[in-house]
């Protein structure tokens, strides 16, 4: 993908990312046929994550459920988490798209990383970056900004329209 390395994340890392796009996709109430690749990213320090469905059946309006004011919590460890929703421009394809960025605050520093996803009525898909470290702490740098035309850039080069 854009010239990036696919790699084989450990099983325990594959499985928590299975896990993050089960939560998602129970969120959205979808179920379908799923694909996921991690592909390594230098210049960012970790990887870029796809995962999508196919399926049918889909309302794309159910992305307004990841919608929501920004909500603040702290994660009994010290640490702050924000967590803020953007509306991005689906692409070429259609349907509905957003972004859902995260603040961690820790002490005097912070780190900003998002998620970009996209809905059809037929297809669900969701773009990231992920640590490649032994560390679980976000990656900086990865704002909807960044993420948004990476997702649509991805989302390109996965689906297909119907027939083709």
């Amino acid at each position: 993908m854009d010239g990036l390395a696919r790699v084989q994340p450990s099983a325990a890392k594959m499985a928590k990312l299975t896990q993050a796009l089960d939560q998602t996709t129970a969120e959205l109430g979808i179920t379908g046929s799923s694909v996921e690749a991690v592909y390594d990213d230098p210049s960012q320090g970790g990887y870029v994550v796809f995962a999508g469905l196919n399926g049918s059946g889909y309302d794309p309006s159910t992305l307004k459920r990841m919608a929501q004011v920004p909500d603040t919590r702290q994660d009994g460890t010290g640490d702050r988490i924000t967590q803020d929703w953007q509306s991005t421009t689906a692409g070429d394809h259609g349907g509905q798209a957003g972004c859902q960025e995260t603040m961690l605050q820790s002490g005097g520093l912070a780190a900003l990383s998002s998620s970009c996803l996209w809905l059809t009525p037929t297809t669900f898909g969701l773009v990231t970056y992920y640590p490649n470290s032994a560390s679980d702490h976000f990656l900086t740098n990865t704002p909807a900004s960044v993420v948004a035309p990476l997702m649509r850039k991805v989302r390109d080069a996965v689906e297909q329209r119907a027939g083709s």
